[in-house]
């Protein structure tokens, strides 16, 4: 029984390592014929076009690469275009705030010089508005051109005013312009008087290349800070009651009795292109 049974095990068809081998032939050969039988089914039309994808694949690939560099290109051109545009809109933003800040200076330029010749018109009949010349005098600080001279009329020992109180005086005199010392040059001296309880005590105050100062004043007199300082018109050409400054502080001086006065100058000619020069 035992030799039967191996004989029949060793005449059948198929053995093991031949199984898998035979049965993937005959599925080949099966799907083969039904594959050709069935040429015009869209079903296998469909299968046999999605099978025969590598041309267009590749001419799909190309031409998305062909398509990146051009994206790429106007991507690049496009930004050179953007940042050219933005420099160009930014001069033309800086000269329109340029524009826009003279005729602002034109603006404020105008106005005081209006209010130059209003104060002309009420106080200074014999006066002339003029224009300070932004340039270095010499090296001098306190000393600065304006643009009137003798054809104005104007002569040494005019002084200056505009709407604060007295800026300087006039020194020295050409056709067109004039040299004007300003009140805070250390060799500017001038009378003035300090109204205290309705009384006023004259002095002489002079400049110390920062302000002004009354060197000795006695202590005896009740002056105070803030005080004002006019002029008292002693000098033929300085009227009376300008303003000179104020007090803003005592010190002593080399005396015991005494103060030495500090006065803050009412104007300052740093601060504005045009005074009123009083003849």
């Amino acid at each position: 029984m035992l030799i039967t049974a191996k004989k029949r095990k060793s005449h059948s068809l198929f053995n093991k390592s031949q199984i898998s081998i035979n049965l993937s032939l005959i599925l080949f050969i099966v799907n083969f014929f039904i594959f050709s039988a069935n040429q015009n089914n869209p079903f296998f039309k469909s299968i046999k076009s999605s099978l025969n994808l590598t041309p267009y694949s590749l001419n799909f690939l190309l031409n998305s690469l062909s398509n990146g560099a051009d994206s790429v290109h106007q991507y690049f051109h496009f930004k050179k275009t953007l940042i050219q545009e933005n420099n160009d809109l930014e001069n033309r933003l800086y000269l329109l705030k340029n524009k826009l800040l003279l005729q602002e200076n034109f603006i404020l330029d105008y106005q005081e010089l209006m209010n130059k010749l209003e104060i002309k018109e009420q106080y200074f009949d014999n006066s002339v508005v003029a224009k300070i010349l932004k340039i270095n005098y010499s090296g001098k600080r306190h000393h600065f051109l304006i643009n009137k001279g003798l054809s104005d009329q104007i002569q040494a020992g005019n002084i200056v005013v505009d709407d604060r109180g007295i800026l300087g005086q006039v020194i020295d005199v050409q056709t067109d312009q004039s040299t004007v010392k300003t009140i805070r040059s250390k060799d500017f001296y001038l009378t003035g008087y300090i109204m205290i309880k309705d009384k006023p005590y004259l002095t002489l105050v002079q400049g110390d290349n920062q302000n002004l100062t009354i060197n000795y004043f006695s202590k005896n007199t009740p002056i105070q800070i803030n005080d004002s300082i006019y002029t008292t018109g002693d000098d033929m050409y300085i009227p009376e009651n300008i303003r000179i400054g104020k007090v803003v502080k005592l010190q002593q001086s080399e005396l015991k009795d005494f103060y030495k006065v500090i006065i803050q100058p009412a104007s300052n000619p740093n601060a504005q292109k045009y005074l009123i020069v009083l003849k």
